[in-house]
């Protein structure tokens, strides 16, 4: 795992006991885990309001995710109920758009 995480440009650091995942790729830094989020919230017609409320995220913190701040473990769970898809579909979508 760690060797495909490496290859796809995962980085994973710690923050505050938990995980934080973003997907960054040396060629277009704009290729991250919080764009892919953004995207699929806009298919679904999502608004940032609407996943800051339920996920329990601020909004500042939610557009800071976003823009590639980097998501702890629990939310981006909870963004993915709400957007009815695990986080594990989000990291595959990132992981695929960074290939």
């Amino acid at each position: 795992m760690a060797e495909t995480c490496q290859r796809v440009g995962i980085i994973q650091r710690a923050n505050r006991q938990n995980h934080a995942y973003s997907v960054h790729m040396s060629t277009n830094p704009l290729n991250t885990l919080g764009e892919v989020v953004a995207e699929v919230m806009r298919q679904k017609g999502v608004s940032e309001n609407r996943v800051a409320l339920e996920s329990g995220i601020s909004r500042q913190t939610l557009r800071r995710r976003l823009r590639g701040g980097g998501f702890i473990d629990n939310e981006l769970s909870a963004i993915g109920r709400i957007l009815e898809l695990p986080a594990s579909e989000l990291m595959a979508l990132a992981e695929k758009r960074a290939a």
